[in-house]
């Protein structure tokens, strides 16, 4: 996917990728629901479609990094004018190894760790001052954010969705997914990772 153009004419893509037998498998299950499957995307774009689309409380042209904790595990991605220019996920089992449980004295060093390479990576490759880190998360924001703010020396700004306050963040996703189910087929040139871009199935029940 083509997300922007450099002064010289040279082109910015993104990529992404899927294990083909998962994609399958997803598409066998939405057709199985009776439903027909035209998009597939990953998650951190339909996050940052959101902020494209000004749903967010972040203004569309600056640049940021988006520090997300859910239940998949951490998730850093950044975005610069609502596109998605790098996107990594930290799954809970690689941080937890062979312990039962996630020790609070893990969870801490694993966000600042990996929250300050991230940073490292964004200043050294773009050449950017970072001044604040954008944190999206449904339980211990103010715990989190004095983490990354006595430890890395960043702001934190949350996340918001003011139109949608009461939809928790684990919706967040859908709604960025939504977003993209209103523009038509013909005009959809974002990544869809199901390999299929099927007009008809907008008139199937027609």
């Amino acid at each position: 996917q083509i997300i922007g153009a450099t002064p010289n004419g040279e082109y910015e893509i993104l990529g992404a990728f899927i294990d083909k037998k998962l994609a399958d498998g997803i598409h066998r299950a939405i057709k199985a629901a009776g439903f027909d499957l035209v998009a597939l995307e990953f998650q951190a774009l339909s996050i940052a479609r959101l902020v494209r689309y000004k749903v967010t409380n972040l203004p569309v042209s600056n640049y940021y990094i988006l520090v997300r904790i859910f239940s998949g595990g951490l998730n850093f991605f950044i975005i610069q004018n609502g596109q998605i220019y790098f996107d990594y996920l930290l799954k809970w089992s690689a941080i937890v190894g062979n312990e039962r449980q996630l020790k609070e004295n893990v969870f801490q060093d694993t966000i600042i760790e990996e929250t300050r390479r991230i940073v490292n990576f964004y200043s050294s490759r773009f050449a950017v001052k970072i001044e604040k880190i954008i944190l999206m998360t449904e339980n211990n924001f103010d715990s989190i954010s004095k983490i990354i703010k006595e430890n890395i020396g960043l702001g934190v700004e949350k996340l918001d969705l003011p139109r949608f306050a009461k939809f928790p963040s684990s919706w967040w996703p859908v709604l960025g997914a939504n977003l993209r189910g209103e523009v038509s087929r013909v005009d959809d040139k974002e990544i869809n990772l199901s390999g299929e871009r099927k007009t008809e199935a907008f008139y199937k029940d027609k």
